[in-house]
């Protein structure tokens, strides 16, 4: 499947979207880290504007299901992914997820920043460095 990118090399936020399921794409710039935190910028394109947003996740984040397909509490990370507004680009964001999720809402700006509970769909071992994590 080839990826599509924009003028900029910035890949087509919504080109594998389908009926009413939209995976998003984004390229990954900036990327380090800390103790405990994978820190990096996300960026794409939509209707020909940059979009973006700055993102940390927890570093060490393990499996979060065990052989049986059980759910191992222990690898449920709270406060494990944030979500930071890194400027126009994040508020641009928004309104194309509003757009893409076909949701009736107004947003001038987003949030300064937004946490989640980050939970890897996974069995195993994974190495975050090398593998995609879901």
């Amino acid at each position: 499947m080839q990826l599509m990118v924009d003028e900029n090399g910035l890949p087509i936020l919504d080109q594998f979207s389908e009926e009413g399921f939209v995976d998003c794409v984004f390229r990954i710039t900036d990327l380090h880290y800390d103790e405990n935190s994978w820190h990096f910028h996300m960026e794409a394109s939509f209707e020909e504007c940059p979009v973006g947003i700055d993102v940390s996740v927890v570093r060490e984040i393990k499996a979060g299901f065990d052989e049986k397909m059980e759910l191992n509490p222990d690898h449920v990370y709270r406060k494990g992914v944030s979500f930071s507004r890194s400027g126009i680009e994040s508020d641009r964001l928004v309104t194309a997820l509003s757009k893409l999720y076909e949701l009736d809402l107004k947003v001038e700006k987003m949030v300064d920043r937004e946490t989640f509970t980050a939970i890897a769909l996974h069995q195993g071992n994974i190495d975050a460095e090398s593998e995609p994590i879901k």
